[in-house]
């Protein structure tokens, strides 16, 4: 899906920077804060099963509820009418994606 360019709630969409299964990871702007942030969006074909956006809704609450110093932290979650949209912000982090960083050793 195309998202570059979109507005979910108070985060406008910079540039895809990866995608799975359920959701498009991309680099996003916090207008309001003046911050990056990486937004994960729900498929839109997978938001239309309340399963699918309770599964999201708990992988959110459950990053949310996470602080060791290797995660990044959850921002917000959030349904972004009238795209349909379903989200998650988090940190953003310059360091790459994971696949890449743990091919290697990590700094600790």
């Amino acid at each position: 899906m195309d998202l570059i360019g979109k507005t979910l709630g108070d985060f406008c969409i910079k540039e895809k920077i990866g995608s799975g299964g359920m959701a498009d990871v991309c680099r996003a702007w916090q207008t309001q804060l003046k911050r990056d942030v990486a937004l994960k969006v729900l498929s839109p074909q997978l938001a239309r099963h309340p399963g699918f956006r309770e599964r999201f809704a708990q992988e959110a609450q459950a990053a949310a509820s996470l602080n060791p110093p290797h995660t990044l932290s959850i921002y917000d979650y959030g349904y972004a009418p009238p795209t349909g949209l379903t989200y998650i912000a988090m940190e953003w982090s310059r360091g790459g994606i994971l696949a890449n960083r743990i091919k290697g050793p990590m700094e600790t």
